[in-house]
């Protein structure tokens, strides 16, 4: 699917060369400050979410026929989302550049423009339209083109997140300095959905400074690195569950959790027993099964590991 995407977007750019006009371009105007955005919220212990204005998808087909740009981009911001990301391709994402014009327009947030950009034209583009950052997918690019397309985009302050769905993409992304990560775990050539993909990379990035997302998953979520190279996933599932408890006035407090499906970080034991929950029943099996161990051994909390889960990869 992607040699299909990519072959497509390069007949594109052909008919874009023949109208673009690069001297129409302000390379001094301003942008809104995507990174940094994130990055303080990160630094303030506070998580992100870079909310998607999307149409269809190739995987997923039509999500929304009818939807309204604007509107959508006003109720993100109003939700408290940190940032936009706005799909521009057309034959695939049914998107549009008129589409990031008008979530510009609507909102106060920096907005990433998130299409397949293999050409030079499609950067000066993205910085005539207003975009505050664009998209590179490592796994689209040769590592020359890469490189070209990223010191382009910087020489236009736009900021760059780089998409990564293996090592060998992630070191490479990281030897350039790129500081804003989006781990994939979508594979953009076969479409098979792994979430070990970001637990995996994200062992490999310690740096403070580094900003990671993962998307690919029914839950999306930010992640950022600590000094020990731990992440700390939001565990969106949990917290709804003890919200929803609490709504409907049970008291915790003693209570015995239960999970069909192993914990990959600490998260989870320690958000439970923050809620009051005492003991924790959990199928185990991943590669971080010692970290909720080590929280259980240290706060008191009982855990027993069943070995079975009821589904299957």
């Amino acid at each position: 699917m992607l040699d299909e995407i990519i072959k497509n977007k390069l007949k594109e750019v052909s008919q874009l060369k023949s109208s673009f006009d690069i001297s129409k371009i302000d390379i001094s105007a301003p942008k809104k400050p995507f990174y940094e955005t994130l990055l303080l919220r990160q630094r303030s212990k506070k998580n992100s979410i870079i909310a998607e204005i999307k149409k269809r998808s190739p995987s997923k087909g039509v999500l929304d026929s009818n939807l309204n740009v604007s509107e959508k981009a006003l109720q993100y911001e109003a939700g408290g989302a940190s940032c936009l990301s706005v799909l521009t391709d057309k034959d695939y994402f049914s998107g549009s550049i008129d589409d990031l014009l008008v979530a510009k327009k609507s909102v106060n947030l920096p907005v990433l423009r998130k299409d397949f950009i293999i050409d030079e034209l499609q950067v000066y583009q993205s910085k005539m339209i207003g975009a505050d950052c664009i998209l590179l997918i490592a796994s689209a690019l040769s590592h020359k083109l890469f490189e070209e397309l990223y010191s382009l985009a910087a020489s236009l302050n736009l900021d760059v997140l780089a998409e990564v769905h293996n090592i060998d993409e992630l070191d490479f992304v990281k030897s350039l300095g790129i500081k804003l990560l989006g781990i994939n775990n979508r594979n953009l050539k076969t479409f098979e959905v792994d979430i070990n993909t970001s637990v995996h990379l994200s062992e490999s990035i310690t740096d403070e400074e580094t900003v990671i997302f993962s998307e690919g998953t029914k839950l999306f979520f930010s992640s950022q690195p600590n000094p020990s190279g731990e992440l700390q996933f939001i565990v969106n599932q949990l917290n709804q569950s003890i919200e929803k408890a609490k709504h409907f006035g049970f008291d915790l407090t003693g209570a015995v959790m239960a999970s069909d499906a192993f914990f990959p970080f600490q998260d989870c034991v320690k958000i439970a027993n923050n809620a009051g929950i005492i003991a924790v029943i959990q199928p185990g099996g991943s590669i971080k099964d010692q970290l909720s161990i080590d929280y259980c051994n240290g706060n008191n909390l009982a855990m027993v590991m069943t070995g079975v889960r009821h589904f299957k990869h």
